[in-house]
């Protein structure tokens, strides 16, 4: 197997524990994994991206640091917006490119409805950014393709 990609993936996986944040990107997974019927750690690896650009501007040391894990490169004058943007091509390369994860195609889903499902979610609660419609609509449009 590839054991780089293997380690990278253990590596991300353990940092979204560390990340204080990560419970919003459970959240959107608990939401699109119960409505189109995908693994756990599969609808986690779909909603992370957005989950990372969304909590950089409350964790960009955090969210840098899983960026450079993930082979992203900082000149060190990013700002959090920078830094979460990086972090997220970083972890999109990673899981489309290295590991071969299919983009998520859902024709026709309701992103309206799920953004409102995304926002009762009780971990959405433990976010350290406020987790509203309009924030969650952003996330969930950065999920489907």
């Amino acid at each position: 197997g590839n054991f780089e990609a293997h380690g990278r993936m253990l590596a991300s996986a353990s940092l979204g524990g560390w990340l204080a944040a990560a419970h919003e990107g459970h959240s959107m997974a608990h939401v699109i994994g119960s409505r189109f019927h995908l693994p756990h750690g599969r609808a986690c690896a779909y909603a992370a991206p957005a989950m990372l650009e969304f909590i950089a501007p409350a964790a960009p040391a955090k969210v840098k640091k899983v960026g450079l894990i993930l082979g992203a490169e900082f000149s060190g004058t990013e700002n959090s917006e920078e830094i979460g943007a990086k972090t997220s091509a970083a972890y999109r390369n990673f899981v489309y490119n290295t590991l071969g994860l299919e983009p998520l195609n859902v024709r026709g889903a309701d992103i309206e409805e799920l953004a409102g499902e995304v926002v009762r979610e009780p971990l959405a609660a433990l976010c350290p950014r406020v987790v509203n419609h309009e924030s969650a609509l952003a996330m969930l449009k950065g999920i489907f393709v």
